[in-house]
C-alpha cells in the first residue's frame, strides 16, 4: 500500500489454534517479519504507525531471544524453522525446559514450563456444580497460549490458571445458554449468521486488499486474488469464517438477553463525550501524527488539531505491473542518490527516465483535466478513473483525507505539497507525481480545529457508552454465575 493511501486496521479476529511447533516458527518469523516491515517502511506501504510500533517492539524482543540461544539474527529468515534436524536448538530452548523435564508439564524446579500432554486416563483439573474441566479440554488451549507467550517470559503458572478460569467460565455460560434455548437455531438465526458473515467477510477483504497486487485485474479478478491471499496466508475462507461466527452465536444471544435492560443516562453520555475529547486532545497534541492514523483506522474523532484541510484525489496508476515496479525503483534510486550526495547530472538522468515512464499517466491526466474544465463532476471522475478504492468508500468518499504539512509519515511529500499549495476551497491541483502514480487533487474544505460538537457524535458516543455499560453488566452477571457454581481448581493434578 502506498503512503498516500489510507487503510483501516484489520479487524480483530479470533483465529484457530496453532501447532505445538508454533514457538519455534514464531522465533523464525521475527526475522521474516522484520524484513517485511522494513520493506513496508521503505516503500511507504503500511502507514499504520501504532501497529508498526507494536510490531517493531515485538520483533526486537524476539530477536533478542534468538540471540540468547546463539542464533544469528542476520541469517536467512525461516531457513532453520523448517529444518529441525540441522538445527542445534528446539522449541524447548525458548520455554525454559531442563533436560530432565517431566512429561506432565512441570520441570525440575516445580515450575510449569512445558506443553501439556493429554493423559490416557481422564484427569479432572476443575469441578463446578453441573460439570468438570478435564486435561484433554485444557491441553490444546493452554499449549497454544504458552507457545505464543512464553517466548517472552510469561508466568506459566499464572497463565495456566487464567486459561482454566476462561474455559470454566465458558462452560458455565454455555450451560446457561442451553437452559435458555440459545444453542438451538431457527431459520432466522441462520439468516442472521449469514448476514454477519457477509459483513465480516467483506470487511476482511477490504482490510487485506492492499497486501495483494491487483494491477491489471478487473473487479472480480481482484476479489478472487484477495480471497486466495486470505486463504493461503491467514487460513481463512468464507466457510471457516461462518463456522466461527456460528460457533459463538449462542454467546451473542446470551449477552443480548442478559443486558437487554441496560440503558445510559444523558449524564453518562456527556461524561463519555468529555472523556473522549480530553483523551484525544492530549494524544494528538503530544503526537500529531497519531491524528491521521486515528482517522485512517476509523476511530471516531472528537477533537481535531489545527492546520488540516480535506482533499479528494483521482489516482492514476500504471496498467503494467512491470512499469509500475520500474517507476518505484527509480523513485527509490532518486531518493538514495539525493541522500548520498550524488552528482546532479546523475539525479537529473534518473528523473528524466522517470518522467518518460509517467508520460502515459500524464496523457490520461490531461484528458481528465479537460473533462473537469468542461464541467465534469469530480466525484464521478474518481469513480470512473480513480485507482484509490478508499475514495469510493465512507467516510473518505464524503469527507476526503485530512492532510497537513506534518503528515509526512503518512503521505508522500509530493502529495502533501500538491495538497497544501492550493489556495482556495474547490481548487483542483495540477497533476502531481508520487511513487503511487499521478494525482489530480481537489481541495474540498478545512478541518475545524477543537472539539467536535456532541450532537454530531451523539449516536456513536451513546453506542460506545451503552456498549461499555453492557460489558460491565455482563461481566458482573458472569462473575455471579461463576460464584454460584462453586468452582474448584486442581492444578496440582498436573504434576
Amino acid at each position: 500500500m502506498n503512503r498516500h493511501t489510507q487503510r483501516k486496521r484489520p479487524a480483530g479476529m479470533r483465529f484457530g489454534g496453532v501447532s505445538i511447533r508454533f514457538t519455534a516458527v514464531l522465533a523464525g518469523c521475527a526475522l521474516l517479519v522484520g524484513g517485511v516491515f522494513g520493506g513496508l517502511i521503505a516503500r511507504g506501504i503500511d502507514p499504520n504507525r501504532s501497529r508498526l510500533r507494536e510490531a517493531e517492539n515485538r520483533i526486537e524482543e524476539l530477536e533478542n531471544t534468538l540471540r540468547l540461544v546463539g542464533y544469528d539474527v542476520d541469517a536467512e529468515p525461516l531457513s532453520f524453522a523448517f529444518e529441525p534436524e540441522e538445527s542445534e536448538w528446539s522449541a524447548e530452548d525458548f520455554i525454559g525446559l531442563t533436560a530432565d523435564a517431566e512429561e506432565s508439564g512441570w520441570n525440575s524446579d516445580g515450575l510449569l514450563g512445558e506443553m501439556l500432554t493429554e493423559s490416557t486416563g481422564e484427569v479432572i483439573v476443575a469441578e463446578f456444580d453441573g460439570g468438570v474441566l478435564t486435561l484433554s479440554e485444557l491441553a490444546a488451549p493452554y499449549n497454544d497460549r504458552i507457545a505464543a507467550q512464553n517466548i517472552s517470559g510469561a508466568d506459566a503458572e499464572a497463565l495456566l490458571m487464567e486459561v482454566m478460569q476462561e474455559l470454566v467460565a465458558d462452560k458455565i455460560c454455555r450451560a446457561r445458554a442451553e437452559a435458555l434455548g440459545f444453542t438451538d437455531r431457527t431459520p432466522e438465526d441462520e439468516a442472521q449468521i449469514d448476514r454477519l458473515t457477509d459483513e465480516a467477510w467483506a470487511e476482511l477483504l477490504r482490510d487485506y486488499r492492499d497486501f495483494v497486487d491487483t494491477t491489471g485485474m478487473d473487479a472480480q479478478q481482484s476479489v478472487e486474488a484477495i480471497e486466495r491471499f486470505v486463504a493461503e496466508e491467514l487460513s481463512i475462507t468464507r466457510e471457516s469464517l461462518r463456522a466461527e461466527i456460528s460457533d459463538g452465536y449462542w454467546f451473542t444471544r446470551l449477552c443480548d438477553w442478559a443486558t437487554q435492560d441496560v440503558a445510559v443516562s444523558e449524564e453518562e453520555i456527556q461524561a463519555k463525550y468529555e472523556a473522549m475529547v480530553e483523551e484525544q486532545r492530549l494524544r494528538f497534541e503530544s503526537d500529531p501524527e497519531d491524528y491521521g492514523y486515528s482517522v485512517m483506522n476509523g476511530e471516531t474523532i472528537a477533537w481535531n488539531p489545527e492546520g488540516y484541510r480535506r482533499v479528494k484525489h483521482i489516482l492514476l496508476t500504471f496498467d503494467d505491473s512491470q512499469i509500475a515496479a520500474q517507476a518505484e525503483e527509480l523513485y527509490l534510486n532518486i531518493v538514495e542518490a539525493q541522500s548520498s550526495g550524488a552528482e546532479l547530472s546523475e539525479v537529473l538522468s534518473l528523473q528524466e527516465t522517470l518522467n518518460e515512464l509517467y508520460s502515459e499517466l500524464d496523457a490520461r491526466a490531461e484528458e481528465i483535466e479537460t473533462q473537469l474544465r468542461q464541467g465534469a463532476d469530480f466525484d464521478q471522475m474518481i469513480a470512473q478513473y480513480g485507482a484509490d478504492e478508499n475514495m469510493n468508500e465512507e467516510p473518505w468518499r464524503s469527507e476526503g483525507y485530512p492532510v497537513s504539512p506534518q503528515s509526512t509519515y503518512l503521505y508522500s511529500q509530493e502529495f502533501i505539497d500538491a495538497c497544501m499549495t492550493m489556495e482556495y476551497i474547490g481548487q483542483v491541483s495540477q497533476p502531481a507525481h508520487s511513487i503511487a502514480g499521478t494525482h489530480i487533487i481537489r481541495y474540498i474544505g478545512d478541518v475545524a480545529p477543537g472539539a467536535v460538537p456532541l450532537e454530531s457524535l451523539r449516536e456513536v458516543v451513546t453506542a460506545n457508552a451503552l456498549s461499555e455499560q453492557r460489558d460491565d453488566a455482563f461481566t458482573t452477571l458472569e462473575a455471579q454465575w461463576i460464584n454460584e457454581a462453586n468452582v474448584r481448581y486442581f492444578p496440582e493434578r498436573l504434576q
